[in-house]
């Protein structure tokens, strides 16, 4: 029986960036879609793609400045912010969305890819350390066990701690 599993290493971390594109697009037409899902997205590194990121840094910065969010706006700031996101890049965005119904959804799978690749090394470090008799493997179970626990307090997080704190807090533990 031959093996269909893949090495990690091969394959791409999970991600959807037709998602992170219609979720992006979704904010910079809709001000109401903007207004009720900025607080469920609480950091850039929600999205997978180094662009959505830097997009959605642009976005925030200026809601949270009370400005107006729109395509030239958007991109405005990305060259101030020192980003070079083309306006063509930033206007196909827009062109993505017909309507932001479902976007709270869009934003849950993303948060749910989110925890996929910040599980998928945490898994990687539970194999090795499970492999080396040379470590703790109750030690190495509880670092563990306190990753799973902070990132199941993320989604469950309205407002507060960014996805960076809590990937820093991870870090730290191991």
């Amino acid at each position: 029986m031959k093996n269909n599993i893949q090495p990690i290493a091969e394959n791409l971390p999970p991600q959807d960036l037709r998602m992170e594109e219609v979720v992006l697009g979704a904010m910079l037409i809709d001000e109401h879609c903007l207004i009720e899902v900025i607080g469920l997205i609480h950091s850039k590194e929600l999205f997978y793609k180094i662009e959505h990121q830097d997009i959605f840094e642009a976005i925030l910065k200026l809601f949270n400045a009370g400005r107006n969010v729109d395509i030239l706006t958007v991109v405005r700031e990305l060259k101030q912010l020192g980003k070079n996101v083309p306006i063509t890049y930033v206007n196909e965005l827009t062109s993505k969305i017909h309507a932001a119904s479902n976007i709270v959804q869009h934003i849950y799978i993303l948060k749910e890819l989110w925890v996929r690749r910040v599980l998928i090394p945490q898994g990687q470090f539970l194999m090795n350390c499970s492999w080396d008799l040379s470590k703790d493997v109750f030690d190495s179970l509880g670092k563990i066990q306190n990753v799973l626990i902070r990132t199941n307090d993320f989604l469950s997080i309205k407002k507060g701690s960014s996805i960076q704190e809590i990937t820093n807090d991870i870090l730290i533990l191991l």
